[in-house]
């Protein structure tokens, strides 16, 4: 018996093409949607090689103007600048070279606005400015942190003016006792602004924590540094934890270990025993003990990638090879790329 197989299997691949592709679209879709709920909300991580876009759309568009941002790189320790291009609708862009959540600045004709980013991500802010003065009239934000950035602009309209600004970061070292106090209240303020604005514009956990930890170390390294050439009285400094996970994005927190550990290796230097290296190694050391979480990765990469961009190879090669005992092995995989291409 013959069986036409040939024009079977046309006939039901006829039938079921339209199946498939709709179950196959209807699965990415679904895909999609689960990203977006689950795996876009999640907690993120360092990523070295990754960069954020952020676009600036200004309003009116007879003429061009002046856009830049700055941030400070949690790895690299220092602020850079970022320089701006304008496409044919005369939306600027910025591109962030960052590996992990960080506070930036957009500056547009002078006027700062300070946003937050994440790598891999696109925020969009619209700009109005006032036609008389040039300054900005009102800011849309859109994009995976805007309720953040929101956030942001709302903070500064109650705590970013220049006097409040002053008092947190100078110290009447006569008196620290007395800016310690005054220190504490800010913080207190901001801190209890950030648990109000968690609840009323749904930012999530993540960050919420991030802001907590920038103000508690904030406070910290701001004391620390003032009382460091002064004995500090008894109660000024912050007993904050020097090893903590959920810091581990947070700028104050490694300036705040900086001097810390800093302060450690002074008092157990002999007179002939300064030298830079020597001090170096003595903070490495300090730091390899005292950090048990993936901050022990972020401190340690720090240096060593210091010493690589200050163009001392040889030892950074040297620490690498000593503290190079990673947790997580995407620190490993960074240092080695940046000491290849050397």
């Amino acid at each position: 018996m013959h069986f036409p197989l040939k024009g079977l299997f046309k006939d039901v691949f006829r039938t079921a093409a339209p199946i498939v592709i709709t179950l196959l679209v209807s699965g990415y879709i679904a895909s999609l949607a689960y990203f977006q709920k689950y795996i876009q909300k999640s907690e993120p991580t360092f990523n070295f090689y990754s960069k954020s876009v952020v676009k600036v759309d200004i309003y009116p568009k007879n003429q061009p103007y002046a856009v830049q941002g700055t941030f400070n790189n949690v790895i690299e320790g220092q602020r850079k600048i970022v320089q701006s291009n304008s496409d044919s609708a005369g939306i600027y862009a910025l591109p962030f070279e960052v590996n992990s959540p960080r506070q930036a600045t957009v500056y547009v004709e002078g006027e700062a606005i300070e946003i937050f980013i994440i790598p891999d991500s696109t925020l969009t802010l619209k700009v109005q400015l006032n036609l008389q003065g040039g300054n900005i009239d009102s800011i849309a934000f859109a994009g995976a942190t805007a309720s953040m950035c929101r956030y942001y602009r709302l903070k500064n309209e109650l705590f970013g003016n220049t006097k409040l600004k002053s008092t947190k970061h100078t110290a009447n070292t006569e008196s620290l006792m007395a800016y310690s106090k005054v220190l504490d209240s800010l913080t207190q303020m901001e801190d209890a602004f950030i648990d109000k604005m968690q609840t009323e514009m749904t930012l999530p956990s993540w960050f919420s924590n991030f802001e907590k930890n920038e103000l508690m170390y904030e406070k910290a390294y701001l004391k620390h540094a003032h009382a460091s050439n002064t004995p500090a009285p008894e109660g000024y400094l912050d007993n904050v934890p020097a090893d903590k996970k959920e810091a581990v994005f947070s700028y104050y927190y490694y300036l705040y270990l900086n001097s810390l550990i800093s302060q450690n290796v002074k008092k157990a230097s002999t007179p002939a025993d300064t030298s830079a290296k020597s001090a170096i190694l003595k903070q490495l050391s300090i730091a390899d003990t005292l950090l048990k979480s993936e901050t022990h990765d972020v401190f340690i990469t720090r240096i060593i990638f210091a010493q690589i961009q200050r163009g001392n190879e040889d030892f950074a090669k040297e620490l690498f090879q000593k503290f190079g005992n990673f947790k997580e092995q995407r620190y490993y995989r960074f240092l080695k790329t940046k000491l290849k291409e050397k």
